[in-house]
């Protein structure tokens, strides 16, 4: 009879420390994965010098949902105006709500200065793109809105090596469309699996929404005013050029942006409530900062079917497909893990119980035992307290 009791604990004990090691691993595993995703972590590297919390959001629009430049300013003064209500205002000399946007500009043969030659996918990208969008510099360095000249182009190293058979080339040339640019900078490309599926097989390369507008055709036709523009006396090709009109790109896709949290939901109550009445069903607001919590991901288990039902007409980035790919991973990792720790649980409550009859049965003994202790207790107590004889042997 003991034997089979001991063996019963031995079997109990052997199962809870396989659920709780399993649980270290789904717990180990789910943080990998969501710092995996850094575009999701802007909010992190932004505030991580500062005491205040800042919450990452962004937005998603449909094609024709019309959302452009224009209406990022009258955003940005929104929020503004929402955070100056609650006394935040920036520093001098600090950004405040750091802010991005972006739009895909569909396939371009892109030619460089040799024989290398490639097509590749186009993103504009304004504000700061960068900053969300940590992309591993290789060589040179991202172009900024501030820059002078918005003839940058930031290239992968794939698209690298099939123009100039090198990923150290920055400041050379390379012409879409026949738009003369040059290289500002050469950045690694995602390397997670969720990344890799989501991003399709063309090289990628990022201009600015002055140079998307100088790439007149049919991928970039929408959202653009259509003006002369200069080209290159020795090669014939076609220049950004403060001294000329130039055509404009102005439609938005993704915006996102990092705004303080003064007090709780503060920011996403704030974007949720400037698009309550506009561009209904043409944008999807998430929040970065919060969408791998755990708990939020676990509660999420149940509802997969949510996430994997598509019932918009919004394009996402190969970024934000990626991060829906994670946080369905997620949802199945913390909810394997919830589930698993039923076990120790209900072992505990089996435990307080079996001490609970244990206690009720020798309720005598164990009252004479703590008596016990208690006296040892008060004799060592008094001993301590005794004072010490005085020293008579001098």
């Amino acid at each position: 009879m003991k034997k089979r009791i001991r063996k019963r604990y031995i079997a109990v004990a052997i199962i809870n420390a396989a659920a709780i090691a399993a649980m270290a691993v789904l717990s180990a595993a789910g943080s990998s994965l969501a710092s995996s995703q850094s575009w999701n972590m802007a909010a992190h590297r932004w505030g991580c010098d500062s005491s205040d919390k800042f919450t990452q959001m962004s937005c998603f629009f449909s094609d024709d949902s019309g959302f452009s430049k224009d209406e990022v300013r009258n955003l940005y003064g929104n929020i503004m105006g929402k955070l100056n209500e609650v006394s935040v205002v920036p520093e001098e000399g600090k950004k405040l709500v750091p802010q991005a946007y972006s739009a895909p500009l569909g396939k371009y043969n892109v030619k460089c200065d040799m024989v290398g030659r490639s097509e590749a996918e186009l993103y504009a990208a304004g504000g700061d793109f960068f900053l969300f969008h940590d992309f591993r510099l290789i060589s040179g360095a991202y172009f900024r809105d501030e820059d002078l000249m918005q003839d940058g182009a930031v290239i992968d190293k794939e698209l690298a090596w099939s123009l100039y058979g090198s990923s150290d080339i920055a400041g050379k040339n390379i012409y879409i469309n026949n738009v003369k640019l040059y290289i500002a900078g050469v950045i690694e490309q995602p390397s997670t699996s969720a990344e890799k599926s989501c991003m399709g097989k063309l090289p990628m390369a990022y201009v600015s929404y002055e140079t998307a507008g100088k790439l007149a055709g049919e991928s970039v036709s929408g959202n653009m005013s259509m003006l002369p523009v200069g080209t290159d006396d020795e090669t014939g090709m076609s220049t950004l050029s403060d001294s000329q009109p130039s055509k404009e790109f102005r439609k938005i896709t993704c915006y996102e942006c990092i705004i303080p949290e003064p007090v709780e939901n503060f920011a996403e109550n704030t974007i949720n409530k400037y698009f309550k009445d506009t561009y209904t069903n043409e944008v999807k607001i998430v929040n970065n900062t919060e969408r791998f919590d755990p708990k939020k991901r676990a509660k999420q288990f149940g509802k997969l079917y949510k996430s994997v039902i598509k019932d918009d007409e919004i394009s996402y980035p190969f970024w934000e497909n990626s991060s829906r790919i994670v946080e369905y991973r997620l949802s199945c990792y913390y909810g394997m893990r919830r589930i698993i720790s039923i076990i120790p649980i209900l072992t505990g409550l089996w435990l307080i119980v079996k001490l609970f009859i244990f206690a009720k049965r020798r309720k005598g003994m164990l009252r004479k035992r703590l008596s016990d202790l208690w006296l040892k207790f008060k004799k060592m107590i008094k001993r301590e307290k005794k004072p010490a004889l005085p020293d008579i042997s001098a």
